[in-house]
């Protein structure tokens, strides 16, 4: 989207790229863009793409930039987005149900394009790791499901993965791929339970991270020099 701050956030991008704010609409862009290009790995050099995600498997790379998955994203779910939250007038009830009935069918679609692809290719947090012989031996949080207590475990690796962060580890796999820092898993100190917070923009210096599921701390700033430079890299390509 353009940097200029007279267009909402939403706006369609017909201009230069900038993600030091978010939105749909830049996420759902570059979206469309990386299955691309990892479509085009896969076809020339599949070996490459499997090293490079750190998968045996595939097909959940056949999955994950699937066109049916980044056409539903990209160009019905933002679409929703813009027109139904962002840019909208009120409307009555049978109009909302129409919108939830279109909502749902493109979620069956991308549910169908994923498949099984994450199907013991889990999202993990690392906590604290030990090195011997080569080979760290990692404790896991495997970050699935509604409760807030995930299921622990441990896995033998050939890297010693940042503790905290979040990482997807195929089973029986020894190199974690670690995901780009713009979603966050933050603990309250008051609660002393986890809530997933997603990037939001860059504002004097500090991250804003916003939650969607807790309202005590919907936002907070922070430090974070990993996610500043990721989105200078990403201001650097457009």
């Amino acid at each position: 989207m353009p940097r200029s701050n007279s267009r909402g956030a939403d706006a369609p991008i017909d201009g230069p790229t900038s993600y030091t704010r978010g939105s749909i609409g830049i996420w759902a862009n570059l979206l469309g863009r990386l299955a691309k290009r990892s479509r085009g790995l896969i076809s020339s050099n599949r070996p490459l793409a499997l090293d490079l995600f750190r998968v045996s498997d595939s097909s959940r790379l056949d999955a994950i930039s699937a066109k049916v998955v980044t056409r539903s994203l990209k160009d019905e779910a933002a679409a929703y987005r813009i027109n139904w939250i962002a840019h909208t007038a009120p409307v009555n009830v049978a109009e909302w149900r129409q919108r939830l009935s279109l909502a749902e069918e493109t979620l069956a679609r991308i549910r169908e394009g994923l498949g099984n692809a994450f199907e013991g290719w889990d999202l993990v947090r690392p906590g604290p790791g030990r090195r011997r012989n080569g080979i760290v031996t990692t404790r896991l949080e495997f970050v699935m499901g509604s409760r807030t207590l995930f299921r622990q475990g441990e896995a033998d690796l050939r890297e010693l993965p940042d503790e905290g962060d979040l990482y997807m580890l195929e089973q029986d796999a020894s190199l974690p791929l670690p995901l780009a820092p713009l979603v966050s898993l933050r603990r309250s100190p008051e609660t002393v339970e986890d809530a997933c917070y997603f990037y939001d923009r860059l504002e004097g210096g500090s991250v804003r991270w916003i939650s969607y599921h807790y309202a005590a701390q919907s936002e907070v700033f922070a430090a974070d020099d990993s996610v500043v430079s990721m989105i200078q890299e990403l201001d650097t390509l457009g």
